[in-house]
């Protein structure tokens, strides 16, 4: 297991991810497990990361 997870690792970084680890309260966690199925993701990381590109597009075009 640890092989193939290290060989996700490596594919993310050259297609230009980096790992990015947080610490989060875990009723923000219990919300994020709760809307993930029905908002279509498969993992936390990817609802993450849509809500970050999400939030970051509404507040820069508001400036």
């Amino acid at each position: 297991m640890r092989m193939r997870a290290k060989e996700h690792y490596e594919r993310q970084r050259a297609a230009g991810s980096v790992k990015v680890c947080s610490t989060l309260p875990a009723s923000l966690i219990e919300r994020l497990d709760s809307a993930r199925p029905g908002l279509g993701f498969r993992t936390r990381a990817a609802l993450v990361e849509a809500a970050v590109e999400e939030y970051l597009d509404r507040h820069q075009t508001e400036k």
